[in-house]
């Protein structure tokens, strides 16, 4: 993302959003795995590798759309991976239960997602949404997800092999570059969403579940994800917020400001959302909300249950 000093224009759009006070993007954050189904079992409701073992499954734990709907709030969850399958499982059983449920591709052979339309199939659901006073909407993207090639339309077919540089093979520079359209066109897509809600009273929360490596692990050799390497485990972790959230929620903005810096684990993210909505549910943990003051910027952060700091030695 050339939002966080990638070499490539890939964030046209989100970078002008950042110039025009609209966008907040935090620099320390990781995911606690390198697939979607564990990630997935963690960021979306209380359990974490403190609270989790045998005897108390991740799936035990009260979810965020459970919370949000004990909050009086009209709960959207839309997704264009697939439903229950092979990899969706722990997403799906906890968007299910949300009062409005929209999954693009509901049923379809999940095998290298081959199969899956580019998000842009989301926005007439999106965009055809019925607000409340308030509401909380999930939207789980298909991003930049291999194969590459799949992940975009063919007018953000900007980059090419030649493009690359690198002493990379021609094979392997092109699967690159592909990669680097479908962060284009994700910028494309996460401004096209900004733009739905722009006129609301809205904040947007956008982060990747995990992160792939462009041969660029430890190896050298590895296109993709699954592996312990700190190229899987940085994740963007960005707010997006309207001209009247900004005119509303000044005090918010300068919390989240102040955090930006911070060192954060995805997994807490559930106590975060707590402190943006203002919510009291016994388990909020006010310690592992980045944005509160009395955040624990101490607690160990692993990765796949290793120490992510012993990957920066």
């Amino acid at each position: 993302m050339s939002l966080y000093g990638g070499g490539y224009l890939t964030n046209p759009y989100l970078s002008k959003l950042q110039k025009n006070g609209n966008l907040i993007a935090f620099l320390d954050v990781i995911a606690p795995y390198s697939s979607t189904n564990p990630v997935m079992q963690t960021i979306l409701n209380f359990s974490n590798y403190e609270n989790t073992d045998e005897k108390h499954p991740w799936h035990s734990y009260f979810d965020v759309i459970g919370l949000f709907k004990l909050a009086s709030y009209e709960t959207f969850f839309i997704s264009n991976q697939e439903g229950f399958g092979m990899w969706g499982n722990a997403v799906a059983s906890i968007g299910s239960n949300a009062l409005n449920v929209y999954f693009s591709n509901q049923g379809k052979n999940s095998i290298r997602y081959m199969n899956f339309r580019p998000d842009s199939v989301l926005f007439e659901y999106i965009n055809n949404i019925k607000l409340k006073e308030k509401n909380f909407i999930i939207i789980h993207l298909m991003g930049s997800h291999f194969i590459y090639d799949y992940r975009y339309e063919n007018n953000f077919k900007k980059y090419k092999a030649a493009d690359i540089k690198s002493n990379l093979d021609e094979k392997k520079r092109k699967k690159i570059a592909s990669y680097y359209n479908s962060i284009l066109y994700n910028d494309y897509i996460i401004n096209s969403i900004y733009e739905r809600f722009a006129k609301d009273d809205s904040l947007i929360l956008y982060l990747s579940d995990h992160a792939e490596s462009l041969y660029d692990d430890k190896t050298k050799s590895v296109l993709g994800h699954s592996i312990i390497d700190k190229t899987n485990a940085e994740i963007p972790f960005i707010f997006i917020f309207s001209d009247t959230f900004k005119q509303k929620h000044n005090n918010l903005l300068v919390k989240i400001q102040n955090a930006v810096n911070k060192a954060y684990m995805s997994d807490d993210l559930i106590h975060t959302l707590c402190d943006l909505a203002g919510l009291n549910y016994y388990e909020c943990d006010e310690k592992r909300s980045i944005i509160n003051e009395n955040y624990n910027d101490k607690r160990k952060r692993l990765f796949h249950n290793v120490d992510y700091d012993k990957f920066l030695k």
